[in-house]
């Protein structure tokens, strides 16, 4: 036993000395990270805050002022009001993002960015829930008010139907991309949970 250091002493520091240096420039890009992720977040919601407005507002003035509809028709119109109501209430309780915490620790941001992924990911993973179901049946009642009631002018009757069951196809296929969209975002959040799941594991 002797006090005096080894020649293996200045390698052992420098390499004691790494783990900290990593884990300050850890930090900084974790912040960076669950900062830009928060912009992000914040930015689709603000689309979608104001592409519901929008379309609340044009079926409530189709609901009011669509004279020549059908009253199933309108009935659907004004049910689309309510129904992106609550889609977008859902989306501001469900995926509003936190605000990303300043000097915090590194165990913080990793607690943090986890928490806001694992929140963002099972709101989308909810998606057909909040977001598609609420709008169906107003777009049932303006298919089957166009089926029964009227018929475009200059088309015949056969025709209309023919429209209609060509227009809810592609509804159906703009509701299965918006869903398949939003699954794949869902795998790609995982892969980010796992990503921070392995780091706090190493």
């Amino acid at each position: 036993m002797t006090d005096a250091p080894s020649p293996n002493d200045p390698l052992k520091d420098a390499w004691r000395s790494q783990p900290v240096e990593q884990i300050q420039m850890s930090t900084m890009e974790l912040a960076a990270a669950a900062g830009r992720f928060e912009r992000q977040v914040h930015r689709r919601n603000l689309i979608e805050y104001v592409a519901g407005a929008v379309g609340a507002l044009a079926f409530g003035w189709m609901a009011i002022f669509g004279h020549h509809a059908g009253w199933i028709v309108r009935a659907g119109d004004a049910l689309a009001v309510p129904g992106m109501a609550f889609i977008l209430w859902q989306l501001h309780r469900r995926g509003s993002p936190g605000r990303t915490p300043t000097g915090g620790s590194p165990e913080t941001l990793v607690a943090f960015q986890r928490s806001e992924l694992v929140r963002q990911r099972d709101a989308l993973r909810a998606v057909p829930v909040w977001y598609i179901s609420p709008i169906l049946p107003s777009f049932f009642l303006i298919g089957l008010g166009r089926w029964v009631q009227e018929s475009t002018p200059g088309r015949s009757r056969q025709e209309d139907h023919v429209m209609i069951i060509v227009g809810g196809i592609v509804i159906g296929l703009v509701l299965a991309v918006v869903w398949l969209l939003n699954a794949l975002a869902v795998m790609k959040l995982e892969r980010q949970i796992d990503q921070i799941d392995r780091m706090q594991r190493s």
